[in-house]
């Protein structure tokens, strides 16, 4: 019985050797612990310092984008008063304006050279006098020739005299009111 006894207990020994190995092996002495630990919160703060360096980066970036896009947005401003400035002198040349007429251009409303052209065909209307309105193609000509116009007693040969007009009168002919 001593035998099975001490057998038993050896079996126990064993056991408990091998359970202790077993723990022994699954555990990690705390000094390797400490060391992995330490690497992982240096990684982590040198990932976030990455990420905060890329943030800043991506919005220093955008900020420059923005000054670039301003920078198109008024270029195309630009180009855009240009062309239409333009197509304004275009409109001029086209209907002869001359002198005076030419200062109409700055009332010129439209987008296009066919509305600039239906808008400074009605400001011209409305800066006529009532003698240089066309009452016809006959009766204008009548009225009107190269500058000459006709007085009550029919004489075409008398000149328009403009140089009496007041600066008002210029103004109000033209369509800038003060």
């Amino acid at each position: 019985m001593e035998n099975k006894e001490e057998t038993q207990n050896s079996n126990e020994s064993l056991e408990n050797v091998e359970k202790k190995s077993n723990n022994t092996e699954q555990q990690i002495p705390k000094s390797r612990f400490d060391e992995v630990n330490e690497k992982v919160k240096t990684l982590a703060s040198k990932l976030a310092e990455y990420e905060t360096k890329e943030r800043e980066a991506s919005e220093i970036k955008m900020k420059e984008d923005g000054k670039y896009k301003e920078l198109l947005e008024t270029k195309e401003n630009e180009i855009k008063t240009l062309r239409l400035e333009t197509a304004k002198q275009k409109v001029a040349n086209k209907l002869g304006l001359k002198g005076r007429q030419i200062l109409l251009l700055e009332r010129v409303k439209g987008e296009t050279e066919e509305e600039m052209t239906t808008d400074l065909k009605n400001l011209l209307d409305m800066t006529r006098g009532e003698d240089d309105k066309p009452e016809s193609s006959d009766k204008a000509e009548d009225k009107k020739i190269n500058g000459f116009s006709q007085n009550p007693d029919g004489n075409k040969n008398q000149k328009m005299d403009h140089s009496k007009l007041s600066s008002d009168e210029v103004l109000k002919i033209i369509g800038v009111s003060q």
